[in-house]
């Protein structure tokens, strides 16, 4: 019973703010230096899409003051995945327009075209004070370390 209210809540606050990542997810990580930061993503075909293309390495610049971006080399399948949401700080999305991965380091308003991938800790990456070019890169995580992850979590 508390496991389906826990989905429940979840499920509540995903509709709210329509991106939202949950428990029991595919994770990969994040690689910024010598920072490495988990990555959990949606389950939507677009971050299982992008999962599968995993590692990545992309060069990003700053968009606007709210989100880092790089361009993918080929687009992620949207098609039975969220087409727009409301990204805060700590969202990864692909915006399917421009064919971009985004990093928002700061909250932005309800976007079509936007498909929630996951969620980082962007303050662990400090993106907001990076200027210019950079390099991250996307990795996958295999399935035994990431439950490893969780539970040193946990504990």
């Amino acid at each position: 019973m508390k496991r389906a209210k826990r989905l429940t809540g979840l499920a509540v606050v995903a509709m709210a703010t329509g991106c939202l990542a949950g428990e029991g997810l595919p994770q990969a990580e994040v690689i910024l230096g010598e920072t490495r930061v988990k990555l959990t993503l949606e389950d939507n075909p677009a971050a299982r899409a992008l999962l599968e293309r995993l590692p990545l390495t992309l060069q990003f610049r700053d968009f606007n003051g709210t989100e880092k971006i790089a361009m993918l080399d080929e687009p992620l399948p949207t098609q039975g995945s969220p087409r727009a949401c409301t990204p805060k700080a700590g969202m990864v999305a692909y915006y399917a327009p421009w064919g971009n991965l985004c990093f928002f380091y700061r909250d932005f308003r309800h976007s079509p075209g936007l498909v929630p991938l996951g969620r980082v800790d962007v303050a662990a990456l400090q993106l907001s004070g990076r200027t210019g070019f950079f390099t991250m890169t996307l990795a996958p995580i295999p399935a035994a370390a990431a439950e490893r992850t969780e539970r040193a979590a946990a504990q």
